[in-house]
């Protein structure tokens, strides 16, 4: 629909000619310490790899609005200090931001990048300065956090709205998911830890992830999302995520945007509200959200709104993953600690 479609602020073009990249190449090279991986040329032959690839379907969430509706997550993610994160819009700049992931690595111990010539660490304080997430707590992979009982299937199993929902020999699904821990998975899958997969399923580790913040365990978010980061950056095919969080990096370091295109979302579209909760079949009954099929003695099926919701602006189970990803195996056969 053209009324969905993102407003392009600047028309300028995206892609950089070699003689632009010159511009900044002096400053790349004092600030590269004459890392020969961030020789010019090397850059441009890196970027020419991203070129074409699109970002993630932008979400961002209004939690005090969600604590109003007395959902309980809200409070959770706060705890997690995960609010300013969630919560984080405005700008995007899309040629930024395959820069970023061209020029983003790994090294001695440290993950860096380099935009418009300026070289910078993903370090904690970063991480904590823009987007409010401290790098306490354990990797959401470190079974030594999870109780000794902890089992995956049965942790999905309590997270259901109803133990008629699971069926021996199914695959996982959010759409089968209470109301609250639909929408905490969605918020963790489409915002906090993004991924390409097929959103609808959720895997082991958005179930540890909700288990660790409904029992107030602290996430190492900054390490979760620096994981993501680093597998895209080696990736042909997958989607760029976290251009929301890149764009507000560029930002905080006082780069330069002034020749390169500006796209703005409006709430309407990608804000996690009230308009996105309706196209997942839920809705507020009195003082309580639920899902409309729970509500109304109709046998309604809604699933053709869980597969709008989860596919909506990104096709995401065609970018490259295999079909045997983690999240595509039944309820029974998903790893536990």
């Amino acid at each position: 629909m053209e009324g969905g479609r993102p407003k392009r602020v600047k028309t300028t073009a995206n892609r950089r000619s070699r003689s632009e990249f010159g511009s900044s190449s002096a400053q790349a090279a004092r600030e590269g310490r004459g890392d020969p991986y961030y020789s010019l040329i090397l850059q441009e032959t890196r970027l020419a790899k991203f070129q074409g690839r699109k970002a993630t379907y932008v979400r961002y969430v209004d939690l005090t609005w969600m604590a109003e509706q007395h959902f309980e997550f809200p409070h959770e993610f706060e705890a997690q200090g995960a609010v300013q994160f969630l919560e984080l819009k405005g700008q995007v700049y899309p040629a930024l931001v395959r820069e970023f992931y061209a020029n983003f690595r790994y090294k001695d111990g440290s993950y860096w990048s380099m935009i418009s010539g300026k070289l910078f660490e993903l370090s904690e304080d970063l991480f904590m300065n823009v987007g409010g997430l401290s790098s306490n707590g354990y990797g959401v992979g470190d079974c030594g956090w999870v109780k000794e009982t902890f089992d995956a299937g049965e942790v999905y199993k309590s997270f259901l709205r109803g133990p008629h929902l699971y069926i021996q020999g199914e695959l996982t699904k959010a759409g089968s998911l209470s109301v609250e821990n639909r929408l905490l998975h969605y918020l963790i899958a489409y915002i906090l830890v993004q991924r390409n997969t097929n959103h609808a399923q959720p895997t082991v580790n958005d179930l540890r992830f909700m288990y660790a913040v409904k029992n107030n365990v602290m996430i190492n978010c900054p390490e979760e999302i620096l994981k993501v980061m680093y597998s895209v950056s080696t990736s042909q095919s997958k989607l760029l995520p976290y251009s929301i969080f890149i764009s507000r990096v560029v930002e905080y370091l006082h780069i330069d945007v002034s020749d390169t295109i500006i796209i703005e979302y409006t709430d309407k579209d990608h804000l996690v509200g009230e308009s996105l909760i309706h196209k997942m079949g839920i809705y507020k009954y009195g003082n309580t959200w639920k899902y409309q099929e729970d509500h109304t003695t109709v046998d309604i099926d809604l699933s053709s709104d869980e597969d709008q919701t989860d596919t909506e602006g990104q096709n995401a189970t065609a970018q490259g993953e295999p079909s045997g990803s983690a999240s595509q195996v039944p309820v029974e056969r998903l790893l536990s600690c």
